[in-house]
């Protein structure tokens, strides 16, 4: 049975927003909404919507787990003990931060703000807004304050991905491309939307997924080199079973989303690091987020174009009828869309 959509948020909720279309949601694609709400709503979390005006399809199971900003832990999972877990914890203790609650200006928690090529390095990763300033090397991952540091993390300069989300969300059924997701509010470039939920597994167990299983695996790793042995602190995070809104996130070969790595509960050299979304440029209402699936070969796209200032049409149009083995048909639609994509997969 069908219910007249009525996008009304909870009376708790201070980000109160619409579907860009009416439509009629079935019973138990209300009950998964209603079910997600409550649990944002507990993270401190902006209100989500889901839309179908497709088809009488749910986005999941109704036994699926949503996580808006944790991860499902199992030292099954060949993961690390809960007292090796302790002894990880972030080392970063900024005394100066008890007079400095904003860590806005110098102190010891501005010589550990990123942590590349296996030492910390100073550099801001955020503006005093909060926003990302996309300057973190590749490879590099964001060393956010923690709980050894007596900063206000309300108000931080360097503890944003941590913060709940204050972007409302809509899930909503595509015409081609299964699930997307959008907001009905302007997002500022360098707005920091979320990170990406699931069941922290190692790699091995990743590897040794297959068929469908691997389809919402995403690697951990920052710069790993996919020829190399696992090493021990290689994780992935699994949303097939738990998760949150960024699991709909489609491909687009001109993405306006970019993925950085940040850490905040464990030590970053740990390899437990999280995958944060953060908005590359601005983007209007009702545009639906997407990122790179393939970010190596849109570096290889870029190479590419600059060694070959003129192409024909033609030219391009034949490249993109290729679809390279372990690829698939992408659908983005964008000028510079490679015609393929690899598919989500443990491998990204």
């Amino acid at each position: 049975m069908k219910t007249p959509s009525r996008f009304l948020a909870g009376p708790s909720f201070s980000n109160r927003i619409t579907a860009l279309k009416p439509v009629v949601r079935s019973e138990a694609l209300l009950r998964i909404e209603r079910n997600w709400n409550e649990l944002a709503e507990a993270a401190g979390a902006a209100k989500i919507i889901i839309v179908n005006d497709i088809d009488n399809t749910a986005p999941v199971d109704e036994d699926f787990v949503y996580l808006e900003n944790t991860r499902r832990y199992d030292e099954q999972n060949h993961l690390p003990s809960q007292y090796q877990l302790l002894k990880s914890l972030p080392k970063i203790k900024c005394p100066s931060c008890k007079k400095n609650r904003t860590c806005s200006s110098h102190c010891e928690c501005d010589e550990m703000m990123v942590f590349h090529d296996d030492e910390f390095v100073n550099i801001r990763p955020y503006d005093e807004d909060g926003l990302f300033r996309f300057n973190v090397p590749p490879g590099g991952i964001v060393n956010e304050c923690n709980i050894g540091c007596p900063c206000d993390k309300s108000v931080c300069v360097n503890s944003v991905a941590q913060h709940p989300r204050s972007i409302p969300i809509e899930v909503f059924k595509t015409q081609n491309r299964g699930w997307g997701v959008r907001s009905s509010v302007f997002v500022k470039k360098g707005t920091v939307l979320g990170i990406y939920t699931g069941d922290l597994i190692h790699r091995q167990i990743a590897e040794d997924l297959e068929g469908d299983q691997t389809t919402y695996v995403f690697d951990l790793d920052t710069d790993e080199d996919c020829d190399t042995d696992i090493s021990e602190n290689a994780y992935s995070v699994n949303a097939m079973y738990s998760g949150n809104w960024t699991r709909f996130i489609n491909h687009s070969c001109a993405p306006n989303l970019k993925i950085y790595s940040a850490s905040w509960e464990i030590r970053a050299e740990m390899g437990m690091q999280n995958l944060v979304f953060v908005a590359a440029c601005n983007i209007k209402p009702g545009i639906e987020f997407t990122f790179d699936y393939d970010p190596e070969q849109s570096g290889a796209d870029e190479v590419a174009s600059n060694n070959n200032h003129v192409k024909k049409e033609k030219d391009r149009d034949k490249s993109r009828g290729h679809i390279p083995r372990g690829a698939i048909l992408c659908l983005c639609m964008a000028v510079n869309c490679r015609g393929w994509v690899r598919a989500f997969s443990s491998k990204h």
